[in-house]
């Protein structure tokens, strides 16, 4: 799992995904402050794990992001918030905010079954 804190970090990330060949990027947006953030991770990364075959999953600490500039990440409105970016559109598919990781992974689930 990767940490990222800059458009030009995302760009690369969707650009070795696609070559790795993989089907998506899960975004966390999330903060190190924030409670629910801090629940999901571990969920997160048994995720990442479990379905490293189709996606790479990244970390994004939303305080560094907007540091850096990275204009896009003012558009999460509550955290922790996910994006499932396909890299061969390069589009986001779906998002969520959700601190609950059935939902999350029910939601990773059923995009990955569209696919396959």
């Amino acid at each position: 799992m990767l940490s990222i804190c800059s458009k030009e970090e995302f760009e690369d990330c969707v650009k070795t995904t696609r070559l790795n060949k993989k089907r998506y990027v899960v975004v966390k947006f999330g903060a190190e402050w924030c409670g629910p953030c801090q629940n999901i991770a571990p969920a997160f990364a048994r995720l990442a794990k479990q379905y490293k075959k189709y996606a790479q999953f990244v970390n994004v600490d939303i305080e560094e992001a907007m540091d850096n500039d990275w204009t896009e990440v003012g558009a999460v409105k509550r955290i922790p918030h996910f994006q499932f970016i396909a890299v061969t559109t390069h589009d986001k598919t779906d998002h969520c905010s959700t601190s609950d990781e059935h939902e999350l992974e029910n939601k990773l689930k059923s995009l990955l079954h569209i696919l396959e």
